[in-house]
């Protein structure tokens, strides 16, 4: 066992040494993430998945904004909000330092408020990728009943819908209303933080002005 390790190491130490060996490590990740993508069954139109494919060009190093940014959920306001929020927690009074409340209560409703400043923009993420998993349904939904329409012998259309011989046939009706369904339940939530946030962070100019148009530029691309 010994040896077969010494071995490897010895290998790798080579490997790394040489520039030919470090391109040859690179290229074969490359193609293990390749036919990863590949062999992968993503639940999204072709149109979606090549968008997702293409690498970064954002150069921030938050690799949840970078994501956030690419698929249009984005809400730039939002995530100021978040951060002035942030920038008000202090370690000494256990949450919003301005609040003038018993400190149990500060520490939970400090909580509870950067959770929800949070969650604005993670829920409108949330509609988006049900809404780009939506469409991936209907398209599989409309190409399996296109050949429903049946026509009698005087030529007057009816609609035969396609027989169902296992529950995997009737799976697409359901996971069509689950990501309708997923959608306006993240959107609701997404705007259940936005008002449990403005009471609050609104006794502050420039956090009332990041809520106000964070409704706008958040739902817009929606």
């Amino acid at each position: 066992m010994r040896m077969s390790i010494s071995s490897h190491l010895f290998s790798v130490t080579n490997t790394l040494s040489c520039p030919s060996g470090i391109k040859r490590l690179v290229d074969q990740a490359s193609g293990k993430i390749a036919r990863f993508r590949r062999s992968s069954n993503y639940a999204m139109r072709q149109e979606e998945i090549n968008k997702l494919s293409e690498p970064y060009t954002d150069t921030r190093s938050d690799v949840d904004r970078r994501f956030d940014s690419v698929i249009g959920a984005d809400v730039p306001s939002a995530i100021k909000l978040f951060n002035g929020i942030a920038a008000d927690l202090d370690t000494h009074s256990f949450g919003i330092s301005w609040w003038q409340i018993p400190v149990q209560e500060r520490i939970l409703i400090s909580d509870y408020l950067y959770q929800c400043a949070d969650g604005i923009e993670k829920n409108l993420v949330e509609a988006k990728l049900h809404y780009l998993e939506w469409l991936d349904v209907r398209e599989r939904q409309d190409s399996r009943i296109a050949d429903g329409i049946r026509f009698k012998q005087n030529g007057e259309p009816y609609f035969k819908h396609p027989p169902s011989q296992a529950p995997i046939d009737d799976l697409i009706d359901r996971m069509e209303g689950l990501h309708l369904c997923g959608f306006f339940r993240a959107i609701g939530s997404s705007l259940d933080c936005l008002g449990a946030v403005i009471p609050e962070s609104g006794r502050k100019p420039f956090a009332t002005d990041c809520c106000l148009s964070g409704r706008k530029d958040g739902l817009t691309p929606l």
